[in-house]
């Protein structure tokens, strides 16, 4: 969200930009993936589903240090 950007495509874009084989050790994001550290009060997951996929399947990095979501 921090990029005021749909879900989906859009959002898919910026991600795609951050490097990938082994070359960032530390991706800071504004909000987390999808399904880490992102229920809501109502119990509902909010993290952001294309970035769980690029973390995961195609940065990897070392670390992944992200902020908050906005209830």
């Amino acid at each position: 969200m921090a990029f005021n950007l749909d879900r989906g495509a859009p959002i898919k874009e910026k991600w795609d930009l951050i490097p990938s084989n082994g070359l960032v050790d530390v991706l800071v994001t504004h909000g987390p993936p999808y399904g880490i550290l992102d229920v809501t009060y109502e119990n509902l997951t909010v993290g952001c589903e294309e970035l769980a996929i690029a973390v995961k399947d195609r940065i990897k990095p070392r670390l992944h240090v992200f902020g908050h979501i906005h209830e």
